[in-house]
């Protein structure tokens, strides 16, 4: 099949989080042998269409001068709306842009599905093209825009709209299809198909427990990844254990703030920013970490944290994992099994936690096991693309005999 993926988050470059596990989604389609067409925002000093590891990559300007563009930040483009005029500005000229070049696309390549991630603006652009151009539509929502729709209820019918508009509707974790569903009845089918990772064949082999304790951080620093959270603990942690290590890998907005609240904290020897990394630098980390900690939490009432894919790709590599209970995490923490659970901004309970884990070696083994058998049966990309290519089989199958159908 030929695919058309819309998207407004996607790497930026090698070793880049932001949209990480679309690029996975299309590239295990690849593999599967469908030609996938990936359409999303433009940014300074990318190609406006290229190839990449089989991917054919079309981005969209929709601001002039392109330094200038303010929708497709890390933060994702709610953010963007929270804190910029100017991106308010430019939402409807991304509206038509998105539109006009995934039109193009679908024209020129005779495109058999399009597949829109998030329901807002995708869904709508999706929905448009499918109106026009008859071609069957599946929309993927990670949590961000459904709890748009909570916060602005004018949005409710534009959503109702769009998945009447949509033939197949995935959500990336069981809380995210809760709260869509709370909101409206679905007027399509939908399935709970989580982002994954690409596990190894086998766990490596590493020794989670060291007289050098390293607590990791994998992600965006952004406001509601909590970082700054897992800063603070770190002063409980080092009266338990005074030679553990908080390794930050990263970029983002809040680079800054956290670097300010390291030096007030007076524990600049123990934490280390290192920046964006290349995967094989990241193997490495993995290797050597004791645990690894998403403290992610609720921001401007809403919690933005659909899944928490670097829990997986942690677990895949042997690495116990701690997670805050919010959003789509308790989907793949089962807490006390395969890793821990914290409420969300308890800072003494996951100190307890940290402490406890980078102690206790056995129950960082059988966190380490049972983790890596999560992602292998669960979670892996090979199961995740199955699941895919058998929603977009399904909807052209139903699209197709939908048309042959006497009017």
């Amino acid at each position: 099949m030929k695919i058309a993926i819309l998207t407004s988050s996607f790497p930026y470059r090698t070793g880049d989080f932001h949209g990480k596990f679309i690029y996975y989604q299309a590239h295990g389609q690849v593999e599967r042998g469908n030609e996938v067409h990936v359409i999303c925002p433009h940014l300074p000093g990318l190609e406006f269409e290229e190839e990449i590891d089989g991917i054919i990559i079309h981005r969209f300007p929709y601001f002039y001068p392109y330094h200038l563009e303010r929708l497709s930040t890390e933060s994702g483009m709610y953010f963007s709306l929270v804190h910029s005029l100017l991106a308010w500005i430019q939402l409807p000229l991304f509206f038509l842009s998105e539109w006009y070049t995934t039109d193009r696309i679908i024209c020129r390549y005779d495109i058999d599905i399009i597949h829109s991630h998030w329901i807002v603006p995708q869904g709508l652009v999706g929905m448009v093209c499918k109106k026009i151009r008859h071609k069957p539509h599946i929309v993927s929502s990670h949590v961000a825009d459904a709890q748009v729709f909570c916060r602005w209820s004018i949005l409710k019918p534009v959503i109702r709209l769009i998945l009447s508009g949509t033939d197949f509707l995935t959500t990336n974790s069981t809380y995210t299809k809760n709260i869509i569903e709370n909101l409206l009845p679905l007027p399509c089918p939908s399935r709970v198909i989580p982002m994954g990772v690409i596990a190894p064949e086998e766990m490596s082999d590493h020794t989670s427990i060291t007289d050098l304790p390293r607590i990791l951080y994998v992600g965006r620093l952004i406001e509601w990844k909590g970082v700054d959270t897992l800063v603070r603990v770190m002063v409980q942690v080092l009266q338990e254990k005074p030679h553990a290590i908080l390794t930050i890998v990263g970029i983002g907005e809040e680079l800054g703030n956290l670097e300010k609240l390291v030096q007030e904290l007076g524990i600049e020897d123990h934490i280390e920013f290192l920046g964006q990394v290349n995967n094989e630098r990241l193997l490495d980390l993995y290797s050597g970490a004791s645990v690894l900690v998403l403290p992610s939490r609720s921001s401007r009432g809403m919690v933005m944290e659909g899944l928490g894919v670097v829990l997986l790709e942690a677990m895949s590599y042997g690495v116990p994992v701690i997670g805050s209970n919010v959003g789509g995490i308790p989907d793949i923490i089962d807490d006390g099994k395969n890793g821990y659970l914290f409420p969300c901004n308890d800072e003494k309970n996951l100190a307890e936690k940290i402490i406890t884990l980078i102690s206790d070696v056995t129950l960082a083994n059988q966190f380490r096991k049972n983790g890596y058998e999560t992602v292998r049966t669960r979670f892996s990309w090979d199961e995740i693309s199955r699941e895919f290519s058998e929603v977009y089989a399904d909807t052209r199958e139903r699209s197709i005999k939908k048309k042959r159908e006497p009017s």
